[in-house]
């Protein structure tokens, strides 16, 4: 995934530790919830603590969010099926339900990300082992990586709405 400087309008730099990480923002700008930061980049154990700001500014309730985090710098890898292949992963707010089922109705038990609030997102214990057994299987140290790119994947308003693939509107059936 090669994106060109332009399309990435929102970056910032952190410094410290002599990681000097930047992070980009190469989520779609005609979504309603955007990153509002990236923090602890620099942190001795960045993958543990690693922060995803992100913030609802449409008019509605937010159900689901998930963001996909790539890291340009580890080399691409074929051991999958052949095709060179960089590594990313994930975090999320909500159930994943309105991930796995386009259209999933919010419950009273879920908890929305309101209008003009902002929610933050951590790695989860096993998303973070895997990245780190994925740089270790491969012999990657986690100083080469100076750059991490951010991406809005997928948005739910919990009444059957939302966004898919970055970009792509859900309706209610």
């Amino acid at each position: 995934m090669q994106q060109s400087a332009a399309s990435r309008s929102a970056a910032g730099q952190v410094e410290g530790n002599g990681t000097n990480r930047n992070y980009g923002d190469i989520s779609s700008r005609s979504i309603p919830v955007g990153i509002a930061s990236v923090r602890n980049l620099d942190a001795p154990d960045w993958i543990k603590d690693v922060e995803v700001e992100i913030e609802n500014r449409s008019n509605q309730p937010i159900y689901y969010v998930r963001v996909t985090l790539s890291f340009p710098d580890v080399p691409k890898s074929t051991e999958l099926d052949g095709i060179p292949r960089g590594v990313s992963t994930t975090v999320r707010f909500g159930r994943k339900e309105f991930f796995a089922h386009p259209g999933e109705l919010a419950t009273p038990e879920d908890v929305p990300i309101k209008p003009g609030e902002r929610a933050i997102l951590k790695l989860a214990p096993d998303k973070q082992e895997g990245l780190k057994a994925y740089l270790n299987r491969h012999n990657v140290p986690e100083s080469v990586i100076k750059r991490v790119w951010v991406r809005i994947e997928d948005v739910s308003f919990g009444d059957g709405s939302g966004y898919r693939s970055g970009s792509i509107p859900f309706f209610p059936r």
